[in-house]
């Protein structure tokens, strides 16, 4: 019933031809609702390959976010792992993963990513993740969550989610496009 985000980019045309294959695959053996792969696809067309754990939405992620399973995504705070047990426990599960990502494309190929868009929920799997790659030397990579391309253009992506499958409900009212206070997050590219 899970599904995660992932990165997966062609460093070669090997890559390129098994990246195509696992969109294909994705879409002919993986879906349900949306394509998706499993480790084992990966491992099979992971050559030429590069992946790294992607947004709040990728399994690193969502492995920290079940510790916290009774808080809503937005309660999670990265003051959650300030307790030592706690932090290791969130630490051991993301070695756990990174042992699947590692075993499937390669530990050069494997990257642990953090980015920043003022959300505690990214703030916590920043922590986690930058206490992972202290542990286990899996270098790390900065990114940014780019769902629209600037910062003025955050209209038309709310509006394609509320055109989604599932999200519209018929309550009367009709779907409400968010004002721009009321945005989670700022997914747009950043420079340094």
């Amino acid at each position: 019933n899970r599904r995660y985000h992932l990165v997966v980019i062609a460093k070669n045309e090997v890559g390129l031809a098994n990246l195509f294959t696992l969109v294909k695959r994705s879409f002919a053996e993986g879906f349900f609702r949306f394509p998706r792969i499993d480790f084992e696809m990966l491992k099979q067309h992971g050559e030429g390959l590069v992946v790294s754990t992607a947004c709040v939405g990728g399994y690193p992620s969502g492995l920290i976010y079940d510790e916290f399973a009774g808080l809503k995504f937005d309660q999670l705070h990265p003051s959650l792992v300030d307790d030592p047990a706690i932090m290791s426990k969130c630490v051991g599960k993301i070695e756990n993963a990174c042992d699947m990502f590692i075993d499937a494309v390669g530990r050069e190929n494997f990257f642990l990513e953090t980015q920043f868009h003022a959300m505690n929920a990214q703030d916590l799997t920043n922590r986690v993740i930058i206490e992972a790659s202290k542990k286990t030397g899996i270098p790390m990579v900065a990114t940014a969550d780019s769902h629209f391309p600037g910062p003025d253009l955050w209209e038309a992506r709310e509006v394609y989610r509320l055109l989604m499958p599932g999200r519209i409900k018929d309550d009367g009212t009709g779907p409400k496009v968010p004002l721009e206070h009321e945005l989670k997050a700022k997914l747009y590219p950043k420079n340094a």
